[in-house]
């Protein structure tokens, strides 16, 4: 069977493509709406990657699980699945969807009937309660005298700890911690725009109340939890937190890998959900965020640690990094090296885990820096193809622009163990 054939049909000729590979669709549907997360890709986008060799996993494992796409996928169609994700908000929101899912309808329906009976209570009870001593205490520790929120709705915030604090439900309690992280940053001085940055001029005008904003969002959520048609129950559906750390336990077990690794780009996908982080007590002072950096994949200018680790030896980059006086930021040869001597190890792990004919899907982007490309895509095959994975395809899915203007691409690298 001719794979790029296949896949052209699965997946190129699909009027969504772009979409489906830019999260695009999955921030508007049951569920992964929830928290609209940057990157990723949409369920159809998995669907179309097995569909296109006729796989049929039963055991599947993400790397880099983001807000949950592969394992809520491997949930709904009854295949087992590991996955790893270094960030603690994002691990929250993923068992949270698991939990909704492996719901009974009986459960579902006194599940939703509890969450929109505290919905309707939130503005009145948070007028009696008191804010939260210990979350304000964390954002002086972690924060200093950054002003995110006008002085209203911080005090909002920090009452709307204390209130979820006190919902006897864990079920309900974990769901409304969504909707509160959720609703952090449309009303905060902030605003996402590739990383989170202070809003501008009439940016500040969209900034959105937040207890309505939350009310809101545990009505969707309701919604959505009622939309679920049955209880799922796979075998395994195990989360760890890094994916630099080989996980015995499944070594020769995985049939394939679909996932889409950070983008060599500058992204700090931690700093992004430090709201979030900080209202669910994993930031408490300016170290905390620090002490990610070691777990994350070395993707932006802000990952770059003092670590030494070990040149990557590929002609390609080698040539890049050669002549540090190319390079605007001396920490970006250190990040473009760090980055693949990540990856690779990932690799590793990867081709550790897959049993024999094991296949990877890999959705990755190139980076330009300085005017200096970085062919991502063909610097991944070559680590790849150094510990014997078979390359099956390189596929453009999609053309890209810097924030210059200048031209990459998006590509979706197949390869087998």
């Amino acid at each position: 069977m001719s794979f790029k054939k296949e896949i052209n049909k699965k997946i190129l000729l699909s009027e969504s493509i772009e979409k489906d590979i830019t999260h695009y669709n999955a921030k508007n549907k049951s569920i992964h709406r929830w928290f609209p997360y940057l990157e990723g890709f949409d369920e159809s986008f998995i669907s179309s990657c097995l569909d296109s060799l006729l796989l049929s996993p039963s055991f599947m494992y993400e790397p880099f699980a983001g807000s949950g796409t592969v394992p809520v996928f491997c949930l709904k169609n009854n295949i087992d699945v590991v996955y790893d994700e270094v960030n603690p908000f994002l691990n929250h929101l993923i068992e949270v969807k698991r939990l909704v899912h492996k719901l009974n309808k009986i459960e579902k329906k006194s599940l939703s009937h509890l969450l929109l009976e505290i919905s309707n209570l939130i503005s009145l009870e948070l007028v009696n309660k008191k804010p939260s001593k210990k979350l304000k205490k964390n954002y002086l520790s972690a924060f200093k005298n950054s002003i995110y929120f006008d002085r209203e709705t911080f005090d909002s915030v920090l009452k709307m700890r204390t209130f979820i604090n006190d919902i006897d439900d864990i079920n309900a309690r974990k769901i409304i911690e969504i909707a509160a992280c959720e609703s952090l940053l449309p009303a905060s001085q902030l605003k996402r725009a590739g990383d989170i940055r202070f809003r501008k001029g009439k940016e500040l005008e969209k900034i959105e109340d937040y207890i309505p904003r939350v009310v809101k969002k545990i009505k969707f959520i309701v919604e959505d939890i009622l939309s679920i048609n049955d209880n799922y129950q796979n075998k395994i559906f195990e989360g760890n937190k890094n994916a630099k750390k080989l996980n015995k336990s499944i070594l020769n077990k995985i049939d394939c890998v679909v996932t889409s690794p950070p983008y060599l780009n500058g992204t700090n996908y931690i700093k992004n959900t430090k709201l979030e982080l900080w209202f669910l007590g994993h930031i408490k002072g300016q170290d905390d965020l620090r002490k990610f950096k070691d777990e994350v994949i070395t993707a932006g200018i802000n990952d770059v640690t003092s670590e030494s680790k070990c040149r990557v030896k590929i002609p390609i980059i080698e040539e890049l990094l050669k002549n540090d006086a190319l390079w605007y930021d001396k920490r970006i040869p250190k990040m473009i090296n760090d980055y693949f001597n990540d990856m690779f190890i990932v690799l590793n792990n990867i081709q550790s885990y897959l049993n024999d004919k094991g296949y990877v899907f890999i959705d990755i982007g190139d980076s330009i820096y300085g005017g200096i490309h970085i062919p991502t895509d063909l610097i991944l095959i070559k680590l790849a193809e150094s510990i014997d994975f078979k390359i099956i395809d390189n596929i453009k899915l999609r053309t890209r622009r810097s924030n210059n203007g200048q031209l990459l691409k998006q590509t979706l690298i197949v390869c087998q163990k």
